[in-house]
């Protein structure tokens, strides 16, 4: 019966995009650049009938979040401060997408000192990474 009890309890349904954004709101680093959750910018970027992973990206900061349907919840699992990511308002982090060799549709994307962070390659066009820093850069454009 408890098995029974464990199915009933749990969601059957990945956060919509606005429910992931409001996520950041749990992050230790939130408030501290005053942006509402409804105006940040999200990208899908890891896809599979279990688990979605975002990025949410405000003016000041750039959250990593998984939507984990089998343990029942969406965390931040990683934050990076705009000055991680750029220098002299020119984007300078790393970002590398490699293939997953088991698993031809994944790759493993880098970005920063965050590493191997699974990726669904049907997400995106040809240059996932040329996109992934056009997402972050458009994001968090203009804040100092």
């Amino acid at each position: 019966m408890p098995v029974l009890s464990n199915v009933l309890l749990k969601r059957d349904d990945f956060l919509t995009t606005p429910e992931i954004k409001d996520r950041i709101r749990s992050s230790s680093h939130y408030g501290s650049d005053g942006t509402a959750p409804q105006d940040a910018a999200a990208l899908l970027f890891f896809r599979t009938s279990k688990q979605r992973t975002w990025l949410v990206a405000t003016p000041h900061r750039l959250y990593c979040i998984l939507d984990n349907l089998p343990k029942d919840r969406a965390n931040v699992n990683w934050s990076l401060g705009k000055a991680e990511l750029f220098a002299n308002g020119q984007f300078t982090a790393h970002i590398a997408v490699r293939d997953k060799a088991e698993r031809p549709r994944t790759g493993l994307l880098d970005l920063g000192p965050k590493r191997n962070w699974l990726l669904t390659k049907t997400l995106f066009g040809d240059q996932p990474v040329q996109e992934i820093q056009a997402f972050i850069e458009r994001a968090m454009a203009g804040a100092p």
